[in-house]
């Protein structure tokens, strides 16, 4: 063997021992790091588990409301109720509040169908949408519009009977709607 390559082989020999003498005592911090962690593990391992099955469900929890959230569950379950409530049972609020219940609850069903009132607009503009896209709920979301702008701007709050028509049309919409 020529006498450089035997050098830089006890050159290479000479840095690797220099090397472990330097790493000793940093694998010996790790070792009893990892033997503290180890300990500590053992005496709290109930609370290790508690924390970590607390993460997991908390985990859970996020991906069913994000999930839900998705599928707009919330919205398809009020809409539901609120046609039983309204529409079926009719236990909405007297005056202009039982008009905006009413209103409001219709937006929700067309909110599920993917045509949901813009936070700009107004009554007659959405009235304009939904027209053009549901041509043969015409005059039905026409004249519970009207009732509604009559209930919220008139002089006067609605009766029963304005409220009781503004019912009927909400079922139909709710019924033709689905």
């Amino acid at each position: 063997m020529p006498g450089w390559q035997a050098n830089i082989i006890n050159g290479m020999a000479d840095l690797s021992e220099q090397t472990g003498k330097i790493m000793a005592p940093v694998m010996k911090q790790l070792t009893d790091l990892w033997e503290a962690l180890k300990k500590w593990l053992k005496e709290h391992r109930d609370a290790v588990i508690s924390g970590l099955l607390s993460f997991a469900l908390l985990a859970l929890l996020i991906a069913l409301w994000l999930l839900l959230r998705e599928a707009r569950a919330g919205t398809w379950l009020r809409t539901r109720f609120d046609y039983l409530r309204y529409g079926m049972l009719g236990f909405h609020a007297g005056g202009a509040h039982g008009a905006r219940q009413l209103y409001a609850a219709m937006e929700r069903v067309f909110a599920l169908g993917d045509m949901p009132r813009g936070r700009s607009d107004t009554t007659r503009e959405y009235l304009a949408h939904l027209c053009a896209l549901l041509d043969d709920l015409r005059p039905e979301l026409g004249d519970l519009t009207r009732l509604f702008e009559d209930a919220r701007y008139g002089a006067t709050p609605p009766d029963a009977t304005q409220l009781e028509n503004m019912r009927k049309l909400y079922r139909q919409i709710y019924q033709q709607a689905w």
